[in-house]
């Protein structure tokens, strides 16, 4: 069971799971794990007692060191695609990201996302995108209260293995269509790549 308080002991936020009865019968109609019943959220005020329930929610986090804000990952989308060597393959790409701000109660959806990464303090919310039109695919942060998020690196491929260092003032991650390595230092306008295939001393699939 996951489950957080906010650092300020004024919110519970945990998970739900399917009922064994729900689990049973996806079985029994023979469902695939993506069309079955899935993991949920639940957002709990502790002065007042109130609950928002979430559903389809893959995951979440919740800042130790800030205050006012929490993020979830929705689950993503399964797409059905033509392959030449293969008729039919799932593609999974990301889902919604919702970012809540646990004193207004509003919230800001983010699209396509497949991983996350909060900093400690909530001053920024980290996240990789994995869109049907690769173009848009990329890694991009945003400052919880502000406005538009920022672009640190786009393109085709893949982005994962968001992680921040100790002291939360750097991220590295993964991501190209050739696989390289990126690092952002947090209040610098983009990424920069450190390793590649081209970086001498690093082969081809080393990365």
């Amino acid at each position: 069971i996951t489950l957080s308080f906010t650092r300020d002991s004024k919110t519970f936020v945990f998970s739900t799971f399917p009922t064994k009865a729900e689990v049973d019968q996806a079985k029994k109609d023979k469902k695939k794990p993506a069309d079955g019943p899935k993991n949920g959220l639940r957002i709990m005020n502790l002065a007042s007692g109130d609950v928002v329930r979430v559903e389809r929610v893959k995951s979440f986090q919740v800042p130790s060191k800030g205050d006012g804000f929490i993020a979830y990952l929705h689950e993503p989308v399964q797409t059905t695609e033509p392959k030449s060597d293969n008729p039919v393959k799932k593609k999974e790409y990301g889902g919604d990201l919702v970012l809540r701000n646990l004193t207004s109660g509003e919230d800001r959806t983010f699209h396509d996302v497949s991983e996350v990464a909060f900093a400690k303090d909530a001053r920024s919310l980290v996240y990789a995108v994995s869109a049907k039109t690769e173009e848009s695919n990329g890694v991009y942060a945003v400052t919880p209260g502000a406005s538009a998020p920022q672009m640190l690196v786009s393109g085709k491929g893949k982005y994962s293995k968001l992680a921040w260092d100790e002291n939360q003032d750097e991220l590295g991650f993964y991501g190209g269509v050739e696989t390289k390595l990126y690092l952002w230092k947090r209040d610098t306008p983009a990424a920069a790549e450190l390793v590649s295939t081209a970086t001498p001393g690093f082969p081809p699939g080393s990365i």
